[in-house]
């Protein structure tokens, strides 16, 4: 019995798997983004408004202030007085 069931899932369940992961949507169709992993994490980079990455130099990671090796110059936001 256990020999029918394991052809049965092979022999149909494995066809209609390829024939859906088959059909991936065109770059146009789609959000494309690049994804840096590292153990435990997945960073996700998504691209600007106007559709591009920006530069990245892999010289710059660092885990605690530049996880993405981003070449932007970050600035820290102004501070505002209690008076």
């Amino acid at each position: 019995m256990a020999v029918v069931e394991g052809v049965l899932l092979l022999g149909f369940s494995i066809p209609i798997w390829a024939e859906r992961v088959d059909q991936v949507p065109s770059e146009s169709d789609s959000t494309v983004v690049r994804v840096v992993a590292q153990q435990f994490a997945w960073n996700v980079w998504y691209p600007g408004a106007d559709g591009e990455f920006g530069a990245a130099d892999v010289s710059l990671v660092d885990e605690a202030t530049n996880p993405m090796a981003l070449t932007a110059t970050i600035r820290p936001a102004p501070t505002t007085s209690g008076r």
